[in-house]
């Protein structure tokens, strides 16, 4: 392959593939010369374009992308800034980690039908990419592929997706909704929110949910990690008897969300659920829950010898925590804004 750069206008040329070159060292031949280029042609011919080949190039608004192209390397058009668009061509199989990471310009991006894989990070940090439409054959999505992309406001999920990392999109702050096909044999939706398929498992509910209050389905066991994190919108949340198990910060930074209610049937909850719920008022707990309860919409381990948690928007100005009460969590009492008086029991030894 040879290439030329003249104008602004990085050509390349030949047949066969491109060399698979490297972000810190082995960097292509055009590297020291990359803020001077504006547009790449390639010419039919080439059927690769290798690793990393033009990381870092940020002046890049435009890109042409032949036929016969087959493969893209991993990084391929990593910190390629200023590129706004892009077309695949038929006949690429597989998007490779991090091709379009960090490409904050780039909102518009075709993807043929011929691909299959979308790998780690493919396009994570591009902050301009309000939609996207994966095509039927898709069968895996990798870890973070879509992450940070904070004007993506919703997803359509083929039936043919087999493997969907629950990173995907992670602090996807504008996603309304992830619509997956009632056709896909491993995974389900409902009003947007992700499960998997028999509905025993919710897996995310998007971050830009707009709805102000919703009802898990009966059925549901468990409420997996990070599920309602950052959910802006959401007061209300109502957990239907027959959960057993809630995952590590399952309903962090949800900074609407106003009361809870956990049902007898939990039986294992994970770490700081309700961290940064700042206008949560109330943890209640059914009676019959045989691990936690809660006094005045304080959560409490089963036999009140263990305080876990007052709510952030706790509206008492004072509170006694009962006699028997041996252990106080960390960060028990985080935030509570309208509490100006505390009053321990002898009985509390740590």
């Amino acid at each position: 392959l040879t290439w030329t750069l003249q104008d602004g206008v990085l050509n390349i040329s030949g047949t066969g593939e491109m060399y698979n070159y490297g972000d810190w060292d082995n960097h292509s031949p055009w590297d020291y010369m990359n803020n001077q280029i504006i547009d790449v042609v390639i010419d039919e011919g080439v059927t690769q374009i290798g690793s990393y080949a033009f990381y870092g190039c940020g002046s890049i608004e435009s890109f042409s992308i032949p036929s016969t192209v087959t493969s893209i390397s991993y990084g391929a058009f990593k910190y390629c800034d200023s590129l706004k668009s892009i077309t695949i061509p038929d006949g690429v199989t597989s998007i490779e980690r991090e091709t379009f990471s960090c490409c904050e310009s780039l909102n518009s991006i075709t993807i043929p039908d011929s691909v299959t894989y979308i790998g780690k990070e493919a396009f994570n940090f591009c902050g301009s990419l309000n939609s996207i439409t994966i095509p039927e054959g898709v069968d895996f999505i990798g870890n973070g592929a879509f992450a940070f992309c904070r004007r993506l406001e919703s997803i359509n999920i083929p039936a043919s997706l087999e493997s969907l990392s629950r990173n995907v999109f992670t602090d996807c702050n504008s996603l309304t909704a992830i619509n997956i096909s009632e056709d896909n044999p491993f995974y389900s939706s409902d009003n947007g929110v992700w499960y998997n398929k028999d509905k025993t498992e919710l897996i995310m509910c998007p971050i830009a949910f707009e709805q102000e209050s919703y009802n898990i389905p009966n059925g549901v066991t468990s409420i997996s990690y990070r599920a309602f994190q950052y959910c802006k919108n959401l007061k209300t949340i109502c957990i239907p008897d027959g959960v057993i198990s809630i995952g590590n910060s399952a309903f962090s930074y949800c900074s609407a969300l106003e009361s809870i209610n956990i049902p007898d049937s939990v039986e294992d909850i994970g770490t700081n659920l309700f961290y940064e719920c700042n206008s949560l008022k109330a943890i209640n707990v059914g009676e019959n829950n045989q691990i936690l309860s809660s006094d005045r919409g304080v959560l409490y381990n089963k036999d009140k010898t263990a305080l876990i948690m007052c709510p952030g928007g706790f509206e008492e100005e004072s509170y006694i925590v009962p006699e028997g009460v041996t252990s106080i969590s960390y960060y028990a009492f985080q935030n509570c804004k309208n509490l100006k008086s505390i009053s321990l029991p002898n009985s509390v030894t740590s």
